[in-house]
């Protein structure tokens, strides 16, 4: 899924789309979503486009969205959190658990 890249890389790369599926016991759902960053005002927006299909139905049904979702780097992060009273202990991917680096 989109919200799970490493957003400094964001803005670099390339991608046209990403796609994924999820089925349960009624359902079908296959959703791409493409991302448009602005290095610039530090936000990606997301279009989302949903197909949905019951299992016991022939026809795809269709929606979609647009997400506008601000980034913030680590270095923000840290900031953000030491004005508020915080400290920043520590940074790590969400999957993974691997420490975020822009190569990833």
């Amino acid at each position: 899924m989109y919200d799970l890249l490493y957003s400094s890389k964001d803005y670099e790369a390339e991608i046209d789309y990403i796609e994924s599926f999820f089925s349960a016991k009624n359902i079908n759902i296959t959703r791409f979503s493409e991302p448009k960053a602005s290095k610039i005002k530090n936000v990606v927006d997301v279009n989302f486009s949903i197909f949905y299909k019951r299992k016991d139905e022939e026809k795809y049904s269709f929606l979609s969205e647009l997400h506008s979702m601000r980034h913030f780097n680590i270095e923000e992060i840290s900031q953000i959190s030491s004005e508020c009273g915080f400290e920043l202990i520590k940074c790590e991917e969400m999957i993974s658990r691997d420490e975020p680096n822009e190569s990833h």
